[in-house]
């Protein structure tokens, strides 16, 4: 399913890598073009965002109206107007989950086609790679243990991510592959190679044991990637709208610190071109909010704008003074809703007395029923108690 996405883009990673000639400048601009690609998603978005801003004084004005009253009624009452509010300016606040919702399954399609060449780029099947796999494994290019689906001495099948170590370790070895794929060249192969930095790599702390090497510089990758992570965050989070942040202020620090370094630990598990993958989608993504934010800027209520929502709201009640809470029979906002919560409540009730006054009427019968000891029977009774007494 995912391939109906995952091989154009091969193909575009591909193109960029013939021009290039070099693995990690073509994701630079593969990057830049998944961006281009998910813009007008992402022009949907802010729109959303800029049009959620200007109901903003509404809303807060709707919400101070019922400020420090949290029982049901009164909640379901704001709620009520709230959406209303929504509904006459045909604002939904689900139509920006949309767009995040269809960039998700080609995120992990791009995923794939990053972590994937042999497959996406030089499209071998995968009976083919699994093949390529046993082989370099037979010529001793590759041990077996880089490997995790293995039985009795077998690779099963190959990873995504294992397959940049085989086709890196394919170009080291050409020789040892070309009769395996005759229709494949050396040229064909990608070059993960950045100064001499070997990006189908990932850090390892053995490196230090022995004298400097440029396999060093590959711990630069999860320092990078974090403070891409964490200045992008920051700086995205200024300049997008959040109506929750707007509600309860600035926010969320230990979420700013949680993903960059979940993406650190990835750095150590993943090959080094993923994560330098990730490095120029986040300052790209910073890139594309700035230019969304010059395009559609999210306007900020003013103190004026503030007053004169809650002047509107409070002008559409009878009453001036606070509204009650909607458990009060005389407030005058006592919604449709309560009102039927209300009956029902009273129907319930009435009910139950009706099913216990017939309870207790059926009990009283039963009493009533039963077969009363006569007076002449209970001097009888006691006479022969005396007889036998006297016996």
């Amino acid at each position: 399913m995912l391939d109906i996405v995952a091989v154009p883009f091969g193909y575009v990673i591909e193109f960029f890598y013939h021009i290039t000639n070099n693995y990690t400048l073509a994701l630079f601009f593969f990057a830049f073009v998944v961006k281009v690609v998910l813009f007008p998603l992402s022009i949907k978005q802010q729109k959303n965002q800029v049009k959620q801003a200007k109901l903003r004084p509404m809303e807060m004005a709707i919400r101070k109206k019922y400020a420090g009253r949290t029982d049901k009624p009164t909640q379901m009452k704001m709620n009520e107007e709230i959406q209303k509010l929504y509904s006459e300016n045909n604002f939904s606040p689900l139509s920006g989950c949309l767009p995040m919702l269809l960039q998700f399954p080609i995120i992990i399609a791009l995923y794939n086609v990053v972590i994937n060449p042999l497959r996406y780029m030089l499209h071998l099947s995968a009976d083919k790679i699994t093949e390529l796999a046993n082989l370099a494994v037979k010529n001793g290019v590759m041990a077996i243990e880089q490997f995790t689906q293995v039985k009795e001495g077998v690779v099963q099948s190959v990873q995504s991510y294992e397959t940049l170590y085989l086709a890196n370790n394919m170009r080291g070895n050409f020789s040892a592959f070309a009769d395996a794929v005759p229709e494949l060249t050396e040229k064909a192969l990608p070059n993960f190679s950045l100064f001499g930095l070997d990006l189908s790599g990932t850090p390892n702390f053995d490196v230090f044991k022995t004298g400097f090497s440029a396999e060093w510089l590959l711990f630069l990758i999860p320092i990078l990637t974090f403070v891409v992570q964490f200045g992008s965050s920051r700086i995205l989070k200024k300049l997008t709208y959040n109506s929750a942040m707007a509600q309860n202020g600035q926010g969320g620090c230990l979420m700013d610190f949680a993903m960059p370094m979940l993406s650190v630990f990835f750095c150590f598990i993943v090959p080094a071109a993923i994560a330098v993958y990730w490095i120029f989608q986040g300052i790209f993504g910073v890139l594309q909010q700035y230019v969304l934010v010059k395009m559609f800027p999210v306007p900020k209520p003013t103190e004026e704008e503030i007053k004169e929502a809650e002047r509107q709201v409070n002008a559409i009640q009878k009453k001036k003074n606070k509204p009650k809470s909607l458990y009060q029979e005389d407030d005058e906002d006592y919604s449709d809703y309560a009102k039927e919560l209300a009956a029902r409540y009273a129907a319930e009730d009435a009910e139950a007395d009706r099913l216990r006054a017939e309870k207790e009427a059926e009990e009283a019968a039963k009493s009533d029923s039963e077969t009363p000891v006569l007076k002449d029977d209970r001097s009888e009774q006691k006479f022969e108690r005396k007889s036998k007494k006297d016996k």
